[in-house]
């Protein structure tokens, strides 16, 4: 026999970052939410020097919603992006060249974005329950079960709660998985020289390797191999692996070496053709699955709770409740574009340049040096700098009304 607690408007799901930014904007919607978060991760004894890179957009949105003043440190700004199709070469070796006086990102800790947005849903007594969401159930009544098996009905369901959730499925969503047999080694680097608020990327055969500047002396690293040769390096000693990372990327950002042991980080990228229905919306990485060669996945996650945000605000306006089939509706049509086009995108970039030398390679290396002498290329950088496919209220550093 189960408890029948009160009824909610909204139940969010998820204790990632994504979950702590939709907390905040399901707040300032003015929903009555019930947060079941799930039990906390686990602690590591690793140092955790992961990174984010938000976009100018995202750091509108983040500074309207508080989070840029609780920072502990400045957010690292990244005024110059460089592209390359190949290994270090004699000439023109970087076909991608972007530079702004204006920060087109910057780079920020994980650790310590999510613990500014702690601090704010602290602030506004959004309470976290530690308790996972056995099953959903949608139709004529809407409700999810516990993981005490306590029923909780809801007009509006927030999956945040990661790429892997079973929710996904059961809430009636079908995933296309893209994997690649890729895996992502992530950490924290030394240069010899000075980063110059710069970031790289360079597409190698098993995949990409990108540097984002964390201050004037250290990158953060996400480097994309074959999972056979993550295996093998990860059983190197840091001096050695050192050695395979600088003569991967070679020596444009300075001689590079590992602060700590990498982090291993298997890739699962997926797309959902259909993220809101049924009074369940998807939202971060329950959304979509990006490759991390373009640095957007919480950058879409940004844009998928300022985006709802607008959806509650205006179903208020109009008198509607967050079961409103609009909602939902609304939603999907505001993401579809924007995640569909980064989702492709990256796709093809990754299996076009990652592949060995050949003509299938030569041919998209005089592509990517096209691109760079024609107006396509600014526009890629508007893309990059977030905004254009999707420009929710907050994304111009206002909080809607």
């Amino acid at each position: 026999m189960t408890n029948q607690p009160s009824h909610h408007q909204v139940i969010l799901t998820g204790n990632g970052l994504t979950a702590q930014i939709m907390a905040l904007c399901l707040y300032h919607a003015g929903c009555n939410i019930l947060w079941l978060a799930g039990a906390p991760a686990a602690k590591s004894d690793k140092t955790d020097n992961r990174t984010t890179t938000i976009h100018r957009a995202g750091m509108k949105m983040l500074g309207a919603l508080g989070v840029l003043e609780l920072l502990n440190s400045p957010a690292w700004p990244i005024n110059c992006i460089l592209v390359s199709d190949r290994q270090e070469r004699a000439g023109k070796d970087w076909p991608l060249d972007w530079q702004d006086a204006e920060p087109m990102a910057h780079v920020v800790l994980n650790t310590e974005l999510y613990h500014a947005c702690q601090t704010l849903t602290k602030r506004y007594d959004i309470n976290q329950h530690q308790l996972n969401i056995a099953s959903v159930t949608t139709g004529d009544r809407r409700f999810v079960t516990d993981s005490e098996g306590t029923e909780h009905p809801f007009d509006l369901l927030v999956v945040c709660a990661g790429g892997h959730s079973e929710l996904i499925s059961q809430a009636g969503f079908r995933k296309i998985s893209q994997k690649a047999g890729q895996t992502a080694l992530v950490g924290m680097l030394k240069s010899s020289q000075s980063t110059a608020h710069s970031a790289y990327q360079r597409f190698l055969a098993e995949g990409p390797v990108a540097l984002m500047a964390m201050d004037d002396s250290h990158y953060s690293l996400v480097w994309t191999v074959s999972d056979g040769t993550a295996d093998r390096l990860m059983a190197l000693d840091l001096p050695e692996i050192d050695a395979e990372l600088n003569y991967a990327f070679g020596t444009q950002a300075g001689q590079l070496s590992f602060c700590d042991q990498p982090l291993r980080w298997p890739l699962s990228p997926h797309y959902i053709r259909t993220i809101a229905k049924n009074g369940v919306v998807l939202a971060g990485d329950s959304a979509h699955g990006l490759h991390p060669l373009a640095g957007m996945g919480l950058n879409l996650g940004l844009a998928d709770a300022a985006c709802l945000l607008d959806c509650l605000i205006q179903a208020r306006q109009n008198g509607l409740t967050p079961a409103h089939i609009s909602i939902c509706q609304t939603y999907q049509t505001k993401r579809q574009a924007e995640i569909l086009a980064l989702s492709a995108t990256t796709q093809i970039l990754n299996r076009w340049f990652s592949r060995p030398e050949g003509m299938m390679r030569l041919i998209g290396g005089v592509g990517m040096s096209v691109i760079g002498r024609s107006a396509l290329m600014f526009q890629l950088k508007q893309l990059a700098m977030g905004g254009v496919l999707s420009q929710p209220e907050l994304f111009s550093g206002r909080l809607p009304q």
